[in-house]
This record gives structure tokens, C-alpha cells and sequence, in this order.
């Protein structure tokens, strides 16, 4: 099946990303949680809506009797519409993978122009690279012609084997970029094997640890570009897409022995392992001076490297780890290495732990000592020596080595504690308290200390001890941690700029209305793969382009960085905010999305303090000041005859009411209510009574909602604008809901569900989690991450 191309109608594509209801591509796509169908979120909530249906449009599937509630936002489908251009392509394959019920998301193949496009590029260099393949030429077109001519069209496919470099092309360096476009379109196709001149860019100037010429300029565009007006300048376009295209090649690249090893040890968990033989008499240890730093510079670096005997590997803990050379960041693999590298530094640190790095030589380069040399120099290991490469290949196969990378643990008693992947630090640092020896049970014990985590102080966040100093960007200024952890704190997890302007912006107008607010910038290289000093230069010189010289300077941290992004289950990979709370001791990672929805009057840009603040002002409202703007209210006094009664709404004084607020197009929790009233309410507690007050204006359904025995607030827009104004927070809509008041006419509960299931009053709820949750449904879905009780 790998070999077959199957080709994928246009119409199939469209359906994937259309609303069935408007057959339009989704606008603010909406996915019901119980069978997963998307639609627009206007189109999806009008039809339930007017047809009062409680089924799916497409399979029928039944939502229950508040249908709404089964709605939520499908950000993931959004984002493939059409806003963020920071999107991989790989977004859009898993998508289709999903949709089109293929296994894997590696078997779809995108296309561009007859191009395939490498899973990892951004939407914003595809689009890049689409405009520099073009014509330049004008297109003339008439209102209602076809687009075809100015659209970028990308084609899907199963993806075919094979290496995509012919034997003259190079692979990111200047040989890619001085040659014309013209001549790769027409080449683009044919691509069969690696060059001479690929593999020697390969054995070190753009393979792990270094960085090639079109990346850097690609970084710097990347972290530069979102906050500066004068742009810098944009990489080669097609000469990155050389280095995609090496890492998918690399992706596909079939492990070959050069033997089949008949008596290899049986590598199991929970199984012993004798390290001493399967690694040999002696190792290579490799160590950076820059530790912290794996890949900042371009340039070979020349370090000790000494002979060690594998004896002294009894008492410790081992980490084996098998891994194809060269390496380079566009690969699938590159994740991976780059985070283990980065990890390694700090594990060199302890004296019970050793990582054996076993480099297996990728075609063509197992000859290559310069290509071997260079991928260590990334790391501080001990490595199974070039010239044995027998044992290089046995070590390989012991462990199923396949091409991907592979690791396995050993505990000093040399038991095998795991075997796979080192996928744990992707999530987490060599230095994390707990984590170690980086067992399975070690990091689920970790992911759930993820709460635990907002209690922390700024020491125990940073890792820093009181007398420890951060200076500012210019280093003419320092603040040691004992006076920051005083003040109100924002951590700038800064990863290529983007937020810089609005952070500059709040800032300013915290300084103008005397608000505290101390900015530590923490530099993310994490999400392009990179190299830490360089990134921090970058991200420095921006700052000091903004004169922003009055913010702090935080120096990189793998542990650090790795446990701040484990803070945020929302928008983990993205830039944020840190608030470091002195007064509430507490950490919230949700800043910059509370700065975006709340602007100043967020002030101090913490969930905690919001739901607060909307707590005490849903405190001070009342069933009267709720109601103010009504006389009466209206009953029924003979449901046979529908003799209508005016009673003034000071008689409710006493009286423990439940307000229902409906639409006459939503009234989904109408029988409900009914149900409940009936059956608990009004015949075991004659003090308990229920309003109903149409919050659209509308009249039509005051009589049925008397003859259950309810009250009315005859509908007025004027009158039901402002109890809508009252209650509703200005970014939850108005919408259907039910309120418990006390027979003190304050609020108990305003949560619908839990009311309903209450079989008789009081009706208390948890008040904060409530407002949360009603935030949470108006899109704010940052602040369900949080007990608020």
C-alpha cells in the first residue's frame, strides 16, 4: 500500500472543512461533543433553535433535553480555516487523516505546485514559498471568474517512497540559495539520492548542533518580524524547503545491518541486563563547555574527549540511547534529540547517572568520523567508540533499534527500568525534582503536580534562592530574587516576539496608574528547535530595540522552561504570561489571554482575582434589583378559566425564588423546570416559587408558563436590556439560564444543572466554580483549569 498513490477529490477535501448546513467553509467552528459533527456556530445554534430539535442534523444521535450544552468549540478545525499561519502542515494531515479514516497521518502526502511539502513548514513559509513559484505576471480577472489563477492550490495524496535530492543538489547553504528558481522548480521532481555536496553540509555545517545559513535567517525573520515595523530579512524560501525536505528524507531512511546478530540479549522491562557486555571494554566521553547551549553556534567546537572504561558504569544508573547520524532539526527525530541533548547537560551534573549515546551511521556517512564527532559535541555523554562500529550495530540491535530513536534505563542494580523512545524530555528537564530515573510511574507522577505547581513560590518556580540576581538587558542593572518575590511578577515566556507590543503597552499603562508590575523575560527556544544562546541574543536585542530596559533578564533553564509549559494545558506551545501572586501566593500562566479578553480591568491578570471580582459583584446583586424595573409580576389564578392576576413583586420578599431567564428560541431547560417544580418543589415546599422573565423581549410564552404555576415578568426590550446589562458578565452573551435565590433575595446558585437536580431548597452552589464555568462557555475556556472553591 505504500507504493499506491491514491488521489483524493476536491469535493471530498471541501467536505471536510464545510459547514453541511450552510455548505460554506465553518465560520467559528462549533463540534458536538457526542457524535463529533462540526458546523458553524450560528447555523448549528439556529437549527436547534428553531426546530426545537434535540438530535444531531447529521446522524440523529439524541443530546438530551439542553442540546446547547453539547456544543463546543472546535479551535483545532478553526485554526485550519484560516487565521494563524503559525500552523504546521501537519495540522491539516492529521486533519484529513481523521476525516478521510486513514491510519496513519504519515500516509497523506501535501502538495504544492508538484512539490511535496515537509509536514513541519509553516503555513506562513508554504505561503512563502507558493508566492516566489507564481508568476509575477498581473491576473485580470472578472467579478464571479474563477479564482484558480491568484489561489494557492494544495494537493493531497498517499505518500510514495523515496529520497528527494538528485545527485546535484545541495541542501541550505549558498550553493542552494545562488541558484535560480527556475532551475529547482524544473528539478523538483526528480529527486533520487543524496549529493556529495548534501553530505558534506551534513557532516556538520547544517546537521545537529548547528544551525545553516537560510534557518538562521529564517529564525531571525521568525522572532523578529511579529513586533517591528521594518522587517527583516526573509530566508530563501525554497532553500529551506531543502532542509525539509533532507529531514523527510531521513524520515523515510531503512535501517540496513551490515550482519544479522544471532545471540543478542533480551532487552525487557523489569528484566536485568549486563551493560558491561553489551557496551564493550571502553567509551568516549564527550562533554560541552557551553552546557546550557547545545547548538548556538556555526562553528565546529573542539572539545576534551577522553577514553573511560565501562567499569566505571557499576552503581549507576545508565541511560542507553541509539539514535541515527547526522540529525537535523526537520526531521522526525529532531524534537527529540534536540530536547535529550539539552537534558544531557544537566544530568552530567549527577554523580549516580550515566547517559551512553550509540551513534548508528545513516547511508553514506559511515565512514564519516567528522559527521560522528559533530552530532556528539551536542551532547555531554559517553559514546560507543566510531571505530567499533560492530558493537555500535549489536548495542542497535539488542535494543529494536529501527531508525527511530530509542533509549533504555538501567537502575544501579542494572534492571531495566524502560525501554523506548526518550519522549519524557520533550516534557520535562534533567534537573526536575521527581522525575527521576524518568520511569513511566515517575513522570504520571509529575503530570499530576501540575496544579501543584500554581502554589509555588517564585524561588521554587525559578529554581533561584533569595540571593540570586537578575539583571536587566543592558547588565547595568540587577534586583536580587529576595526583592522581586516581594512584588506582583510577570514571567514572559517569549518564544518569537509576538506579544511584545500589547505587553509593552500594558506595562506603560500599569507604570501610568501606579500598579505593580515586574517583567522577567524567559526565553522559550522550544518551539523552533532553537539553539538557547542564540535565541536569547535575539529575543535581547528586540527588547532593547523597545528600550524596554527597565525588564528583567532570566537565563536559560531546560528544567525551568520544560515545567512552565506543563503549567498550561491551554495554548502550552504558544507565548504566556506568568503572574506570580506575592499576596496570593499562587501562580497563574494565564496572563496574556486575560490581558487580550479583560484589557487593564483584568489588573492583575489573574483567574483567581477575576472570578473574585465577579463573584462579589454577583453578591451585590438581589432578586429585587434584578426585578426593579418590573411593578409586577403575573400569575394565573384559575388555570381552567386562565384568569390572569398582577401581583407586586414585593410580595416575593420571603419567598425562595428560582428566575428562569429564556429566549422564546431557546427554551431547552423549559420542561425541565416544570418537571421539577411539580414533582418536588410545589408539593412538599409551598415557599418556593418560579419567575420566568423573557430576556428577548418577546411575549408569546406568558400564558403557558403561567398555567404551570409560575410567575411572569411581562417582556419589554427596554426592561429586559437592562436585567441582561445587570447580570450577565459583558462577555458571557445573554442566554438561557436558571438562578436560585435565598429567601433573602440573594444569589445561592446560578447554575442550571445543579439547581435541577436539587430535589428541594436551598439550592447553594459553588458560586466561583459556577462563574468559571459560565466564563468557560463564553469561549473563555482558560478558566476552567483552576478549583476555585
Amino acid at each position: 500500500m505504500s507504493n499506491q498513490v491514491v488521489k483524493v477529490r476536491r469535493e471530498t477535501i471541501a467536505a471536510c472543512m464545510t459547514c453541511p448546513l450552510c455548505s460554506k467553509l465553518f465560520r467559528d467552528a462549533t463540534t458536538i461533543s457526542e457524535c463529533l459533527h462540526t458546523f458553524c456556530r450560528r447555523c448549528i445554534y439556529k437549527k436547534l433553535s428553531d426546530e426545537e430539535t434535540e438530535c444531531c442534523p447529521i446522524c440523529n444521535i439524541d443530546l438530551g433535553c439542553v442540546p446547547l450544552e453539547k456544543l463546543r468549540a472546535d479551535h483545532n478545525l478553526q485554526d485550519i480555516g484560516g487565521r494563524d499561519g503559525n500552523i504546521p502542515v501537519s495540522f491539516i494531515q492529521k486533519y484529513l487523516m481523521r476525516k478521510l479514516d486513514l491510519a496513519s497521518e504519515d500516509e497523506v502526502e501535501i502538495r504544492c505546485m508538484g512539490q511535496p511539502i515537509v509536514p513541519t513548514l509553516q503555513l506562513n513559509s508554504l505561503l512563502d514559498m507558493w508566492l516566489q513559484m507564481a508568476s509575477a505576471e498581473r491576473v485580470s480577472v472578472a467579478i464571479g471568474s474563477s479564482a484558480k489563477d491568484f489561489v494557492m492550490v494544495l494537493a493531497y495524496a498517499r505518500k510514495r517512497d523515496g529520497a528527494p535530492f538528485s545527485a546535484s543538489n545541495g541542501c541550505g547553504e549558498s550553493d542552494l540559495e545562488s541558484e535560480p528558481n527556475s532551475k529547482r522548480r524544473r528539478r523538483s521532481s526528480s529527486y533520487t539520492a543524496l549529493s556529495d555536496r548534501t553530505r558534506e553540509l551534513l557532516e556538520e555545517k547544517v546537521s545537529f548542533p548547528n544551525v545553516s545559513k537560510c534557518r538562521l535567517k529564517h529564525i531571525k525573520a521568525s522572532i523578529l518580524a511579529p513586533g517591528f515595523r521594518d522587517a527583516p530579512e526573509l530566508p530563501d524560501s525554497l532553500a529551506l524547503n531543502k532542509e525539509y525536505k533532507i529531514g523527510s528524507y531521513f524520515d523515510t531512511e531503512c535501517l540496513t545491518y551490515s550482519e544479522t546478530f544471532q545471540h543478542v540479549p533480551n532487552v525487557e522491562a523489569g528484566k536485568e541486563l549486563n551493560v558491561l557486555d553489551l557496551l564493550g571494554d571502553d567509551l568516549l566521553s564527550f562533554s560541552t563547555s557551553s552546557q546550557n547551549d547545545p547548538s548556538s553556534s556555526r562553528t565546529t567546537r573542539r572539545e576534551n574527549v577522553n577514553v573511560e572504561s565501562t567499569v566505571n558504569l557499576k552503581g549507576k544508573y545508565v541511560m542507553i540511547c541509539c539514535v541515527f547520524v547526522p540529525s537535523i532539526w526537520s526531521s522526525a527525530d529532531g524534537p527529540m534529540v534536540y530536547h535529550t541533548a539539552l537534558a544531557s547537560h544537566e544530568l552530567a551534573r549527577r554523580d549516580d547517572f550515566v547517559l551512553v549515546v550509540v551513534p548508528m551511521m545513516r547511508e553514506g556517512f559511515a565512514h564519516s568520523y567528522s559527521a560522528y564527532q559533530h552530532f556528539l559535541l551536542g551532547f555531554s555523554c559517553l559514546a560507543v567508540p566510531f571505530c567499533d562500529s560492530h558493537q555500535r550495530e549489536y548495542i542497535c540491535s539488542a535494543l529494536g533499534f529501527d531508525g527511530k530513536i530509542k533509549a533504555v534505563i538501567l537502575d544501579p542494580s542494572q534492571k531495566v527500568l524502560y525501554h523506548g523512545p526518550p519522549i519524557m524530555f520533550s516534557q520535562f528537564g534533567g534537573a526536575e525534582h521527581g522525575s527521576f530515573p524518568f520511569t513511566p510511574e515517575r513522570m504520571d507522577i509529575c503530570l499530576r503536580r501540575g496544579g501543584v505547581l500554581q502554589d509555588l513560590s517564585l524561588n521554587e518556580l525559578l529554581g533561584l534562592s533569595d540571593t540570586d540576581v537578575l539583571f536587566n538587558i543592558l547588565k547595568d542593572a540587577q534586583i536580587t530574587i529576595s526583592e522581586l518575590k516581594q512584588k506582583f511578577v510577570g514571567l514572559y515566556v517569549c518564544s518569537d516576539c509576538r506579544s511584545l507590543r500589547k505587553l509593552q503597552e500594558v506595562h506603560e499603562e500599569c507604570r501610568r496608574q501606579k500598579y505593580e508590575l515586574e517583567i522577567v523575560v524567559v526565553c522559550c527556544p522550544f518551539e523552533k528547535q532553537v539553539p538557547p544562546k542564540l535565541h536569547e541574543k535575539l529575543i535581547m536585542d528586540a527588547l532593547a530595540s523597545f528600550k524596554l530596559i527597565g525588564w528583567w533578564g532570566f537565563p536559560f533553564n531546560n528544567t525551568v522552561f520544560h515545567r512552565l509549559m506543563r503549567m498550561r494545558e491551554i495554548d502550552s506551545d504558544r507565548e504566556g504570561l506568568f503572574i506570580v501572586d506575592p499576596i496570593e501566593k499562587y501562580v497563574d500562566p494565564y496572563g496574556l489571554p486575560i490581558i487580550s479578553d479583560f484589557g487593564m480591568d483584568g489588573y492583575p491578570f489573574t483567574r483567581r482575582k477575576l472570578i473574585d471580582k465577579e463573584f462579589q459583584r454577583k453578591m451585590g446583586l438581589s432578586l429585587k434589583s434584578l426585578l426593579l424595573p418590573w411593578d409586577c409580576v403575573y400569575g394565573m389564578r384559575d388555570t381552567l378559566t386562565r384568569w390572569m392576576v398582577d401581583y407586586s413583586t414585593a410580595l416575593l420578599k420571603n419567598y425562595i425564588v428560582v428566575l428562569y431567564l429564556f429566549k422564546e428560541k431557546e427554551k431547552f431547560l423549559a420542561d425541565r423546570l416544570g418537571a421539577r417544580y411539580k414533582k418536588n418543589w410545589k408539593r412538599k415546599h409551598s415557599n418556593v416559587v418560579v419567575v420566568a422573565v423573557n430576556i428577548d423581549g418577546s411575549r408569546t410564552s406568558d400564558e403557558d408558563f403561567m398555567a404551570r404555576g409560575w410567575f411572569v415578568c411581562r417582556a419589554k426590550p427596554t426592561k429586559s436590556a437592562k436585567l441582561c446589562d445587570e447580570f450577565f458578565h459583558p462577555l458571557c452573551n445573554p442566554c438561557e439560564t436558571v438562578v436560585a435565590f435565598g429567601d433573602d433575595g440573594m444569589i445561592q446558585s446560578m447554575d442550571p444543572n445543579h439547581i435541577l437536580k436539587c430535589r428541594h431548597p436551598p439550592f447553594h452552589g459553588d458560586l466561583r466554580d459556577e462563574i468559571a464555568r459560565a466564563f468557560d462557555d463564553a469561549g473563555l475556556h482558560y478558566m476552567r483549569h483552576y478549583n476555585y472553591s
